[in-house]
């Protein structure tokens, strides 16, 4: 049985989008694939599925998985079709879609869920993409079918079909009403926080107090050897085609470095700019309505000596409070979007030796003088001639690294790993004890490599795998498959885990009686020297925050936030320690910002909770309805 994504892509059919609900998949009728033709391979009439009886043709399954390539390609440009089907397992997110589709329509068909034609006409006459003027156009609801190839009659049966499984949905989840107390308890659960107090306890300095027995040992692997299990590993030879290693064989040029410049030049543009100079009257923060009267007076008069011919970067160093009066108010040269927005709006529209009305931002009131402006162009070449020549060798060196690794993939057709690393200049490396989940070198985590990989026999050869601007291929050189090792090869890892976990229980233990001491009226400090210990305390974070002194996520002291201020909890075990902590403040979720997202927070809520429940419905129909698939051809 194919195992299906938990994943549902929105898939695109020309310019057309269907989407049913959260976790359906898409609906549509597919088109493309010919009858007739010779070979082979499947044809229009071919059958990879049946689904509650009814035959599902190859043809469906096709368009669904070429939809999908093109739509990841909008995203990912540079990728091929057997990478992208590779790295995004499309082949079965196409089949899924597709007994989704089936499976719902059957399911409409017995619960006698019906669309009436008004209601069909209403939905495509609504879709902006068929429309002119804000109305249906039928003229361009026919061309735009035409140019995707679908004819009217199949578009409105796909329509039919989406709105048929929009209808069951509703029907399958419409329990999936929250309550005002699930709400409000999501909302708490995601604002409270907590400030702590830590103590440590380091599980390392309690090894050396616990002791175990060979017999102790030898029990603890027999009854879990299981545990010890190697996983399947390779030992490979890997050649690395990076492109920063060839960028010193690109040659450059003037007339290559100006061909490029010009390709380019929307990189060198620059923005409007100008020079400005400003003096702040600041406001403190809190002043009343008066002072901040008072504060204003003092701008306008220092507005007004500018405006009647005084030096303005006099007026900057007598009345300026913003450290740049020292140097005149000078700001220097900016762009639009560097400022404080009602600075940035008053500073751009001001001409060269004019000065602004009085601003006020959160800063302060600022008069502000712009010097000179410039306006928008492109640097020139020379200026630029640094970037542009690292520019093109990185470009160039990319072209060169993907054409030598063409070359590279052809020769290792017919000749050894080795021979071909020596005529191409590159090392053979190695990569030893590799696992399935491993970093793989230079390309780190790609699950849809790793399993290529352990695909192959010992001495075969992978493709030729791309990550970023660099290549690699691997040879095979030794395969260990997964096997259970016997005690001797694993009875240090096994003592090791034994001590651990003795170690832990002593440190759990000793933490149980401190706390005992905490609670009886001990200082925390006292509590500490006992074991040469240090107090930390914590900033607030909540349940999904970061906790810096303690390297864990809040979730981790998650009884804190049931403890109360002033309570002592634990031990917690994490990161080789064992915890004691104290709720030293508490800052709970407020019920007035809660007012303010409650709706959009229950609507969201209830959105998910009814997603769950059609989640898990179609998983259930999925197992008791009955479902036939053709694997042989998904390869095709």
């Amino acid at each position: 049985m194919m195992r299906f994504m938990r994943e549902k892509p929105v898939f695109v059919l020309g310019v057309i989008i269907f989407v049913v609900g959260a976790f359906v998949g898409t609906i549509f009728l597919v088109y493309g694939m010919q009858s007739g033709g010779g070979g082979s391979g499947p044809t229009e009439r071919s059958v990879i599925a049946v689904v509650e009886g009814v035959e599902i043709p190859y043809s469906e399954y096709a368009g669904i998985y070429s939809n999908q390539i093109e739509f990841y390609r909008q995203f990912y440009p540079e990728m091929g079709a057997t990478e992208l089907e590779k790295r995004f397992m499309l082949k079965e997110k196409a089949l899924e879609a597709m007994v989704n589709s089936r499976l719902l329509l059957a399911e409409a068909e017995r619960m006698e869920v019906v669309v009436g034609d008004v209601e069909l006409r209403r939905k495509i006459e609504n879709n902006e993409l068929f429309q002119e003027n804000g109305r249906f156009s039928d003229v361009k609801y026919r061309q735009i079918l035409s140019a995707s190839r679908i004819s009217p009659a199949d578009f409105e049966e796909s329509q039919r079909a989406e709105l048929l499984a929009s209808k069951v949905r509703a029907i399958v989840s419409d329990a999936g009403k929250v309550t005002e107390a699930e709400v409000w308890e999501d909302f708490r659960r995601e604002k409270e926080k907590v400030r702590l107090r830590l103590l440590p306890l380091e599980v390392e300095t309690y090894r050396g107090w616990v002791s175990t027995t060979d017999d102790e040992v030898r029990s603890r692997f027999e009854d879990n050897a299981g545990e010890y299990r190697r996983p399947d590993r390779i030992h490979a030879e890997y050649l690395a085609i990076e492109s920063a290693s060839l960028e010193k064989e690109v040659e450059l040029s003037e007339e290559a470095l100006k061909e490029y410049y010009d390709l380019n030049l929307d990189d060198f543009r620059t923005p409007p700019q100008i020079r400005a100079r400003h003096i702040l009257i600041r406001v403190p923060e809190g002043s009343s309505a008066e002072r901040e009267g008072e504060l204003r007076e003092r701008a306008v008069f220092v507005r007004e000596k500018a405006l009647e011919g005084a030096d303005f970067a006099e007026l900057a160093k007598e009345f300026s409070q913003d450290s740049t009066g020292t140097t005149g108010g000078d700001l220097g040269w900016f762009g639009r979007g560097q400022m404080v927005p009602p600075f940035d709006e008053a500073a751009f529209a001001l001409q060269a030796g004019e000065v602004s009305d009085v601003v006020r931002t959160q800063y302060g009131f600022h008069v502000i003088k712009v010097e000179e402006t410039r306006e928008e162009g492109a640097q020139a070449f020379e200026d630029v001639r640094i970037t542009l020549e690292e520019g093109y060798r990185k470009q160039e060196a990319r072209d060169l690294a993907a054409m030598t690794a063409e070359q590279v993939s052809d020769e290792l057709l017919d000749a050894e790993f080795a021979e071909v690393a020596e005529k191409f200049g590159l090392e053979v490396k190695r990569v030893d004890r590799l696992t399935r989940d491993a970093l793989l070198p230079g390309m780190g985590y790609r699950p849809e490599v790793s399993s290529d990989l352990f695909s192959l026999d010992e001495g075969q050869i992978s493709e030729i795998y791309r990550q970023e601007r660099d290549y690699y291929v691997f040879r095979i050189a030794k395969k260990t498959l997964s096997y259970i090792p016997g005690f001797e090869e694993a009875e240090g890892e096994v003592r090791e885990k034994v001590i651990g976990e003795k170690a832990e229980e002593k440190a759990r233990k000793e933490a149980q009686s401190m706390i005992g001491k905490l609670r009886g009226g001990a200082e925390m400090k006292s509590v500490a020297s006992m074991v040469k210990g240090e107090v930390l305390e914590t900033g607030f974070f909540g349940r999904a925050g970061f906790v810096l002194e303690a390297g864990v996520q809040g979730e981790t002291f998650a009884e804190s936030f049931r403890a109360g201020e002033g309570r002592y909890g634990g031990p917690v075990s994490a990161g080789g320690k064992v915890w004691i902590f104290q709720v030293k403040e508490m800052q709970p979720a407020s019920e007035e910002e809660f007012a303010e997202v409650r709706e959009e927070r229950a609507a969201k809520l209830d959105r998910d909770k009814k997603d769950r429940i059609f989640e898990s419905w179609l998983e259930n129909l999925r197992g008791i309805r009955s479902v036939e698939i053709d694997e042989t051809l998904l390869g095709t």
